[in-house]
């Protein structure tokens, strides 16, 4: 795999058959997470299929239409003995709940035949994930090797301990969302958050008292940030639009001089912004106009890299001219030394 540019294919069966553990045992928890909320879908699915009682609602509502059916065709026939008009109404009412009824019934076998149907989806998607998770491994298990060795305090190897929390963690969220999902009536414990109401209306309360506390008390502080924003604004708009544009160019044209070297105000790369200004400069008064201030901007921005670039080059060249200079001191010294010797 170190001989790939990028992704080959390999395969890791314990990978494939541990999944969210071995990733958790490895250290791989950006991976480990998404896994486990996809095995927690498929295992969710399978179990709808295989135990979920899919047209409980259904069923439900069938019951509820046969007794609403029933107890019309009771109204009916007290109405039919007495002779009311109503009776042909209300027997009506109750064929038309019974007929509901029966289409309940009908839906809610059509989706208890589908249970078989979501248990293979969620089996061949199971096993689709834990391929991959087989096949993405070995190179995971890469990368994590190539952190750390630019980074050796990253942990390496297999961990028991962090192998134990993946496991606890799939022990706990499989299960509690399968029942969630297949149970068809579950407990509301599951449902709600055990959390008192009275709680929101306090907290929130608080967080009220809390803003209107900062207003008072921090107008001070508050006035002198925007203050001082405002002031650094101003400033900013007159050095760039109030100041005559002379001035600004003149400044630029310096900056490039002193930072490129005398040739570089003579350029066209220099002389470029100044143009549209000075074509301008009698329609707008003493002041550039607006929309040069980006290339002021940028002027000023490729200045200030320059002074950066020919400050390194200048240490530099300091730096080899100091060697050289040690050594010709030291030839000098060299040189005094053996005529010394041969005088002697």
């Amino acid at each position: 795999m170190g001989n790939a540019a990028n992704y080959r294919f390999t395969f890791n069966l314990s990978a494939a058959l541990f999944g969210p553990i071995w990733l958790a045992a490895r250290g791989l928890w950006a991976w480990f997470w998404p896994f486990l909320i996809a095995e927690a879908v498929m295992a969710v699915q399978i179990c709808r299929g295989l135990f979920g009682n899919l047209g409980a609602d259904q069923l439900a509502r069938a019951e509820r239409l046969a007794a609403k059916a029933e107890e019309r065709f009771q109204q009916a026939r007290a109405a039919i003995e007495e002779g009311s008009i109503n009776g042909e109404i209300l027997m009506n009412s109750a064929q038309s709940f019974q007929a509901g009824a029966l289409k309940a019934e009908q839906a809610a076998a059509a989706a208890a035949a589908e249970g078989i149907g979501i248990t293979i989806v969620g089996l061949v998607l199971l096993v689709a994930i834990k391929i991959l998770q087989g096949s993405l491994a070995n190179w995971l298990l890469e990368q994590r090797f190539m952190q750390w060795r630019a980074d050796r305090s990253i942990r390496c190897g297999l961990s028991a301990m962090s192998a134990s929390m993946g496991a606890l963690i799939m022990a706990l969220v499989y299960p509690l969302a399968a029942y969630r999902f297949t149970a068809a009536e579950p407990p509301q414990w599951l449902l709600l958050f055990p959390a008192d109401r009275s709680w929101h209306s306090g907290l929130a309360n608080w967080v009220d008292s809390l803003f209107g506390w900062l207003t008072l008390n921090g107008e001070g502080l508050f006035d002198g940030i925007r203050d001082a924003i405002r002031i650094l604004l101003d400033a900013t708009e007159v050095v760039l639009v109030d100041t005559p544009w002379p001035i600004v160019m003149l400044v630029i044209v310096v900056l490039a001089w002193r930072l490129a070297g005398p040739g570089s105000p003579c350029s066209p790369s220099a002389r470029w912004p100044i143009w549209p200004c000075s074509a301008s400069g009698k329609k707008h008064g003493n002041r550039c106009p607006a929309g040069h201030r980006q290339l002021h901007l940028c002027v000023i921005r490729r200045a200030v890299r320059h002074l950066v670039c020919q400050e390194r080059a200048g240490l530099c060249h300091r730096a080899a001219d100091s060697r050289l200079h040690a050594n010709h001191a030291c030839i000098r010294l060299s040189d005094s030394g053996y005529r010394l010797l041969r005088h002697r």
